[in-house]
């Protein structure tokens, strides 16, 4: 005959909590009961052993050494399989919460972000400060129980000398025996009841926070306004300095620049006092040369020395030139204010002629030593200055060699012949010829 729903409820309710047996455990007497509800009628000794005393006054007793706990009872796997088959209960929130791929139930809780994981996934836990207490869930109330991992039960107080440690049944009457000691369930409704009051008292707090608001706002605000005036009073001074700058950096270039002109014209004195420039060497040479065909026999044989000497200067020619080098020395970060553009060098060099064949007008110039002859001047001289006394006692003079006019008159002027003579001086050959 088949049981009915209620017969089968109350064959496997547990007779000290009146609900399904949860995590079942049998008595030496044989009766069973749930775990949880074991742990709660335990009478302990001063060794920290415990002894149980079934609930429906059974006279056989069952001990509990310092070194057992209720989960070393003997467990009821037929009532066990029972229950997994009439109410196998939905784990709500029981799996690991670090990662959607973890498909473990939840062993771990942090204290510090209230996350939920399993044990493996602690390397994952990207918390600060982490720490965690055990937990295990509670399939019978489906939820999260803090856990006592040392003596597999339900922890259920805290110990104040331990800095609010979780510690189960077991613990209270061994390691902690003589600690101070408090159910959490009570550490709770203090937790809740000072909430409670800061709740009641926070509509004052928050009128307090309000105006703390306001006057934060009003700091902000007055720092952005401060900087703005700040910005404006450093963007003034940054334009002076920049404007003394300019000016020292104006004045240092003036300096630069005069010293640069002033090098300037010595080497323009030096460049030009050889006469090369603007051709003005070329002129003067081309100037003598007309000048010097202009010049009778007579004055080409007086200015013999004169002649020589202006033929001698204008066949010299330099044998440097000068050059113009200038230099601006990196300034160095020590005088990056006093001498922000550096020092200039300027320094003025001879440089060898290149591109001017020396040796060609070497050649004219040795013409000029060259004397085929070396006539008398003295005598001609004075032979010239009887020729023209012997010409005066005639009515006409003769007709100039060098006019090559025809005589004015029928006299037939006298002519003399004189004997050709070569004169040669310094590379100017002159022919006179006298008739």
């Amino acid at each position: 005959m088949a049981l009915s729903k209620v017969e089968l409820a109350a064959l496997l309710e547990c007779k000290i909590c009146l609900d399904t047996y949860h995590e079942p455990k049998q008595l030496n007497c044989g009766h069973t009961y749930c775990q949880g509800c074991l742990d709660g009628i335990l009478l302990f000794m001063e060794d920290g052993s415990a002894e149980l005393s079934c609930p429906v006054r059974c006279t056989k007793k069952t001990t509990i050494t310092h070194e057992q706990t209720t989960s070393s009872l003997m467990k009821v796997f037929t009532l066990t399989g029972i229950l997994d088959k009439v109410s196998p209960g939905e784990k709500v929130n029981s799996l690991c919460q670090q990662s959607k791929d973890c498909n473990q139930m939840i062993n771990y809780s942090c204290t510090k972000c209230s996350l939920k994981i399993f044990e493996k996934c602690q390397n994952f836990h990207s918390c600060s400060n982490k720490s965690y207490i055990n937990v295990i869930f509670n399939q019978k109330l489906q939820e999260l129980q803090p856990f006592c991992k040392q003596h597999d039960s339900l922890a259920k107080f805290a110990c104040t000398d331990c800095e609010n440690l979780l510690t189960c049944v077991y613990c209270k009457h061994r390691q902690h025996k003589n600690h101070r000691i408090k159910l959490i369930d009570d550490f709770g409704l203090e937790a809740k009841k000072w909430f409670q009051s800061f709740i009641t008292s926070f509509n004052e707090t928050k009128v307090v926070l309000e105006k703390l608001t306001r006057k934060y706002g009003d700091a902000l605000t007055n720092l952005e306004k401060e900087r703005e005036v700040f910005v404006q009073k450093l963007k003034e001074r940054k334009l002076k300095r920049l404007d003394e700058y300019l000016k020292i950096i104006n004045k240092e270039e003036e300096d630069l620049l005069r010293i640069f002109d002033e090098k300037s014209e010595e080497f323009k004195a030096k460049l030009t006092c050889d006469g090369f420039v603007d051709n003005k060497k070329v002129q003067e040479f081309t100037d003598y040369v007309q000048a010097f065909n202009l010049k009778s026999h007579f004055e080409l044989v007086t200015e013999k020395l004169e002649i020589e000497r202006q033929l001698r200067r204008l066949s010299s020619f330099p044998r440097t030139i000068p050059t113009f080098n200038s230099h601006l020395h990196q300034m160095n970060e020590a005088d990056i204010l006093s001498n922000p553009l550096g020092e200039i060098n300027i320094s003025i060099d001879d440089v060898t002629t290149v591109g001017v064949d020396l040796n060609e007008c070497s050649v004219y110039r040795n013409l000029i030593d060259e004397v085929e002859t070396q006539p008398n001047y003295s005598q001609l001289t004075t032979d010239l200055m009887n020729l023209v006394e012997s010409l005066k006692k005639y009515e006409k003079p003769i007709v100039n060699p060098r006019s090559g006019k025809q005589p004015q008159n029928d006299v037939k002027p006298i002519s003399f012949q004189l004997a050709k003579k070569r004169y040669s001086f310094k590379g100017m050959k002159v022919f006179m010829w006298w008739r």
